[in-house]
């Protein structure tokens, strides 16, 4: 994108419609993209926290003991609010979404074409993005045709990629299964029981987690040029 920016007509065709509406539409959709990423973010650094807090309890005391089951509730408690912020930005996303409807002269093929270009890759990573957040808050968010496909060909994860199972149920959802279906068992016997393979799906949700903030902060940057780059052709 930076590239298809730097080209002179590319850039002289945006400076000659900088007063016209498209134009602050599409620097506009730039900066909701970058504000959609920030919840991403925000909603992996949370989770990551929680997945570590609970990895060094369980270390230290059974996942039965009195302390450990704390820290369970501590972290349900968290994706819940992760949850609800996830699902405030989905619904604000949902409302701002326009549909298409340019006031280019179709004498100006080049300028067409141009927005085009840059509202298509808008839209596409604003579809990833929303298929990334309703993966990170679970099946019941994701929509018939969000795929876990759209993320990974973002993120350039093997892990992601890899295992068929994950576009239906999640790691994130996973954990918080196991968690939800035994916080109310009453005997330790039964938590222990259940050590071993709580500690293997936190250990898999914070690789995932790692994968996941890695092409997040990479498409965050990417973001920032590709506004810059249209902020700078704007005002000079």
């Amino acid at each position: 994108m930076e590239n298809l920016l730097l080209l002179p007509l590319s850039r002289q065709a945006l400076f000659q419609h900088q007063n016209q509406k498209w134009v602050n539409e599409v620097a506009d959709g730039y900066l909701l993209l970058l504000d959609v990423c920030s919840v991403a973010e925000d909603a992996l650094l949370q989770t990551k926290e929680g997945v570590q807090e609970l990895q060094s309890t369980l270390r230290r005391r059974p996942y039965g003991e009195h302390g450990a089951a704390n820290e369970v509730a501590e972290y349900l408690a968290s994706r819940k609010k992760v949850k609800k912020v996830i699902s405030n930005s989905l619904r604000d996303l949902k409302s701002k979404q326009r549909k298409c409807d340019l006031s280019i002269s179709e004498k100006e093929p080049e300028t067409v074409a141009l927005v085009c270009i840059l509202r298509e890759v808008e839209a596409a990573t604003l579809a990833v993005l929303e298929s990334l957040l309703s993966s990170i808050a679970g099946p019941k968010m994701q929509s018939k045709t969000s795929k876990w496909s759209l993320v990974s060909r973002l993120m350039h994860s093997k892990r992601v990629e890899s295992e068929e199972e994950k576009a239906e149920f999640g790691e994130f959802e996973k954990v918080d299964a196991a968690f939800q279906t035994h916080i109310s068992q009453k005997t330790s016997k039964s938590f222990n029981i259940q050590a071993e393979n709580v500690q293997n799906l936190l250990g898999n949700l914070e690789l995932c987690i790692h994968d996941l903030d890695g092409g997040v902060g990479s498409l965050f940057r990417r973001l920032i040029k590709t506004r810059v780059s249209l902020l700078n052709i704007l005002n000079h």
